[in-house]
């Protein structure tokens, strides 16, 4: 039976008052009907668990039948929701449970008598998209939902002390939900260390979802379209997050998003505990901060300093970290002056601070190569103590952002992404996926492209995202550019001479750039927009290049430069939906490329320049097509990472193709390679270890797989 066990229950905005019987909204009554306010308070009482509806009938309906229960049930349910404006579909209080009940979601306050702690249902089987098992992290193992029944029974009594070992937990989403890592993802446990926010796609549209670490199952959050590197308010109530250039929040109990700021970059903000966020509103420039309720946006760190990344608060101070683009450091800053900020020390990526818990002291944690490290800090004297601990090995992270998907709760929680670059070298590989030889030893290596002739490859390596040269007959490497900015997206001229690629130059946007590929001379502008633009190829032909821009309103388009003449460049594809990767045909009368309008990306040809007429090649998700030098097939990745290739008929009319035949798994997600002019072998940079992308690791009480 149901009980009542308090006289007033808080959620969000609401406020129901169980002796007056009134329902309040910002200290305001609202009407609502005697049977849903019951409903509504028998939900209340025991938030978090599943109230079955014959539970609910034995107390509120126990005389009428079942017809005249069920439907009063359901009108109750949706009085309920009408009232406090939650969605059926998108629930942030009540959540349908179907042929079961009802179970109310939102945190919730209670005033009165105490507070009985919820129970987590036992599943009758293992919830889709969580892997069963939890990893010993050097000492335990368990299942999934024990753990999660543990983490539960923990929060609720927190007065009783944490477990003594360390937990590592590898969770993945729901079936066909894919998260998105780095800095176009992103993911942030709560400061109470309940909850973790991350930002994942379904059918082609990105969203947060949300994951209570004693639950087994993650949930949409409405209104957050397009969102990406979300970050907690203190309190744990309320989110922060960019989407559609602007520096956003979101109260998880309800009420639309709040704009705060215009970004003109992707950014995580951090939120103090006087109410401030700070963020960085683009490239180049100095952190910024502004109220939690809106209002003018004011520089945080000195604009002289250079460009600053990735804040990151100190709870129970003042100050802040973020990364420094300029010198290449983790930076201690001041709320009380923007000025007062120092180094720390130097680093390739941003770092977090973790607060001290169960006797250990604070922790900054940051990522040294491939491996997350944590050093004592003394939070109110700004100074590091002792010696790094290795923390996790193999982490990933987002390659010329130099971010590092990471946050810590004050409970012993730390969280991580995948990110989306691992260490890899760049190895030969036959059709059959058999090793030729190994290229390079392992290293940063992103993106490979090798010349016309295959005597040579132009590869984009390093935190810092340079171009090098690697020559095949004399078996060296050497430095292509040498800008401390990054350059990346190489593409060959047709006779090898040149190189065209993307760069940042000081603090303007990412532009299209060329050079000798033999070195020693300064490279050219070749185009520049108030958009970052990323080049993809280059026409055999000699008389265009196609790269992408990536608008604000019409996501990735794909644009056209003729070279050699004073023609403007003209955008070939730009619709609602992403159209990336661009790559010409052999004889420039096609053009492949990768699209997102059928709710995930697919390798399309159309025709070139006359784009109308167009076919979908891949069928299964595709990525990275690339066409060998007779034009007789055309290779591209499926979303499972196998390199297929599609024969190619001649045809002076319209495009025509075989079935896609699968040659090898490439064993990561998003591999770059390209093809040897005899279509015999194919130059892949290979991952020298697995790096799984759509999942997000979580660490429980980490601290004590270190010294205290």
């Amino acid at each position: 039976m149901l009980a009542s066990a308090a006289r007033v229950y808080r959620f969000g905005l609401f406020e129901l008052n169980v002796l007056s019987r009134q329902l309040l909204r910002n200290g305001r009554e609202i009407h609502v009907q005697e049977q849903p306010r019951r409903v509504l308070e028998a939900l209340l009482e025991r938030h978090g668990e599943l109230v079955t509806r014959e539970e609910l009938r034995e107390r509120l309906w126990p005389t009428e039948t079942f017809v005249e229960f069920d439907d009063g049930l359901n009108t109750a349910v949706q009085k309920i929701r009408q009232v406090v404006r939650d969605d059926a579909r998108n629930p942030r209080f009540v959540e349908t449970v179907p042929r079961r009940g009802y179970r109310f979601i939102a945190p919730v306050e209670v005033d009165g008598e105490t507070e009985v702690s919820a129970v987590v249902d036992k599943p009758a089987a293992p919830a889709p998209g969580v892997r069963q098992r939890i990893i010993g992290w050097g000492w335990i193992g368990a299942a999934s939902a024990l753990v999660c029944i543990m983490l539960g029974w923990f929060y609720a009594h927190r007065s009783v002390s944490p477990p003594a070992s360390p937990l590592k937990l590898t969770i993945t989403p729901p079936a066909s939900v894919e998260i998105r890592p780095g800095f176009r993802g992103g993911s942030a446990v709560s400061p109470d260390g309940r909850a973790v926010v991350f930002v994942a796609s379904r059918n082609g549209q990105t969203r947060l979802w949300l994951r209570n670490l004693d639950s087994l199952d993650a949930r949409e959050l409405p209104d957050t379209d397009d969102a990406v590197l979300p970050f907690w308010s203190p309190d744990s109530r309320s989110i922060g997050f960019v989407a559609g250039r602007k520096l956003r929040t979101i109260n998880l109990t309800g009420g639309p998003p709040q704009d705060l700021a215009t970004v003109s970059r992707p950014t995580r903000g951090a939120w103090c505990d006087d109410g401030t966020i700070l963020f960085s509103p683009g490239r180049g420039e100095p952190l910024h901060r502004v109220r939690q309720t809106g209002g003018l946006a004011m520089a945080a760190t000195d604009p002289a300093a250079g460009g600053a990344y990735w804040p990151a608060p100190i709870p129970g101070t003042n100050q802040f970290l973020y990364f420094n683009d300029a010198s290449g450091t983790v930076n201690l800053g001041s709320l009380a002056d923007p000025h007062a900020s120092r180094p720390l020390f130097a680093a390739g990526s941003n770092a977090v601070y973790a607060p001290p818990y169960a006797g250990h002291p604070g922790y900054l944690v940051w990522m040294r190569g491939a491996t997350l490290v944590a050093q004592a800090f003394n939070a109110k004297r700004g100074r590091l103590i002792g010696d790094p601990l290795l923390v996790a090995e193999r982490v990933g992270f987002a390659d010329h952002t130099r971010f590092v998907d990471l946050s810590a709760s004050s409970t012993g929680v730390l969280v991580y992404g995948a990110g989306n670059m691992a260490l890899r070298r760049a190895v030969w590989l036959r059709r059959d996926g058999s090793v030729v030889e190994n290229v390079t030893d392992p290293g940063w290596l992103r993106t490979v492209r090798l010349s016309p002739d295959g005597r040579r490859a132009v590869i984009e390596q390093g935190i810092d995202r340079a171009l090098w040269m690697l020559n095949f007959d004399l078996h060296v490497s050497t430095r292509l550019t040498f800008e401390q900015e990054l350059s990346g997206w190489p593409a060959w001229s047709p006779d090898g001479s040149e190189v065209a690629y993307t760069a940042q130059r000081g603090a303007s946007r990412l532009a299209l750039y060329r050079r000798d590929s033999r070195g020693g001379f300064p490279e050219q502008l070749l185009a520049a927009s108030r958009y970052d633009l990323y080049m993809y190829d280059w026409s055999r032909d000699g008389k265009y290049a196609a790269y992408c821009e990536m608008n604000a309103e019409t996501k990735i388009d794909v644009w056209i430069l003729p070279i050699g003449s004073n023609a403007k460049a003209f955008p070939l594809l730009r619709t609602a939906f992403n159209e990336d990767s661009p790559q010409f045909s052999p004889d420039t009368r096609w053009i492949a490329y990768t699209s997102d309008e059928s709710g995930r990306y697919e390798v399309y040809v159309a025709a070139f320049p006359d784009v109308a007429a167009k076919w979908q090649i891949s069928t299964h998700g595709g990525s990275a097509p690339r066409w060998s030098k007779d034009g007789k097939e055309l290779f591209y990745l499926t979303a499972d990472n196998h390199l297929m290739s599609v024969p190619i008929a001649p045809s002076t009319r319209q495009f025509q193709w075989s079935a896609p035949r699968r040659l090898f798994s490439v064993s990561s997600m998003g591999a770059s390679y390209d093809v040897a002019p005899d279509g015999a072998k194919f130059l892949v940079l290979v991952p020298t270890e697995d790096l799984k992308a759509n999942e997000f690791t979580v660490l429980i009480n980490w601290q004590s797989g270190s010294p205290n």
